[in-house]
């Protein structure tokens, strides 16, 4: 164990000896070789009212179907190395089936922990399950895209480039040669302003000649929280050079 994972368990079991409690969150993703990771966050207030939060592990997940038991598995394997799982209060997720069997069996493996006077209670779900609200939102958001038939496409390969050219998406709710919506549009030009050299560099002299500061144009991801949001947030921002060159 390094030093400063030393030091913070120290910390942590310091605040549980004195009856604290700790709050977890936890999320996983992919990264772009394709390789799963799962991050467990661990929060508390100590005697000084302060809020603390820290990075409890980075874990590579191996399992090729990450089931509930088996992230509970891992989440267990962190927590009991810290010292916690008997002081584990809530544990903050995200809304996929998996989580809520996760949190099942983690409840099952805390209650293998010694109720102390401190601690007189393990994690239970029925107090502990905590639903991000982020990920709801964005839940809400993404249906009312669909109904709007303006939702991004769901892989990102829909937004890859293609050998010495840009490819358009052709998601189904934009298969049609007449484009439908504004959202749509949209990401037909970024796409363009993203992958074509001469559009690319069009918009970098048109920016600088704007006296505006120079802004990198993304596409919206169903999973990319807030980046339809931040895709449409740019596009603003580069009104004036971008209509400067689809006029010319």
């Amino acid at each position: 164990m390094r030093i400063d994972s030393r030091l913070l368990q120290l910390e942590l079991n310091s605040h549980i000896r004195r009856g604290g409690r700790i709050s977890i969150t936890t999320d996983a993703w992919s990264a772009r070789n394709y390789t799963d990771y799962a991050a467990i966050t661990a929060h508390w207030i100590n005697d000084k009212w302060q809020q603390k939060s820290k990075v409890l592990d980075v874990i590579h997940l191996q399992e090729p179907i990450h089931s509930g038991e088996y992230l509970a598995q891992q989440l267990a394997l962190v927590t009991d190395d810290m010292g916690i799982t008997g002081a584990v209060f809530t544990c903050t997720r995200d809304n996929a089936s998996a989580n809520t069997v996760m949190l099942a069996e983690y409840e099952r493996i805390a209650k293998d922990q010694e109720v102390t006077t401190q601690q007189p209670w393990t994690f239970r779900v029925k107090e502990g399950d905590v639903r991000c609200i982020a990920h709801i939102i964005n839940i809400a958001v993404q249906d009312a895209l669909k109904t709007l038939k303006a939702a991004p496409a769901e892989q990102a390969e829909s937004y890859r480039c293609e050998q010495g050219a840009a490819r358009i998406p052709t998601s189904s709710s934009e298969s049609n040669i007449e484009v439908k919506n504004t959202l749509s549009k949209l990401r037909r030009h970024i796409y363009v302003f993203r992958n074509r050299r001469q559009w690319k560099d069009a918009l970098q002299k048109q920016t600088i000649a704007a006296g505006l500061k120079k802004l990198q144009l993304s596409l919206d991801m169903p999973v990319r929280w807030n980046s339809t949001y931040e895709m449409v947030s740019a596009v603003i921002k580069l009104q004036t050079p971008i209509t400067a060159i689809c006029a010319t």
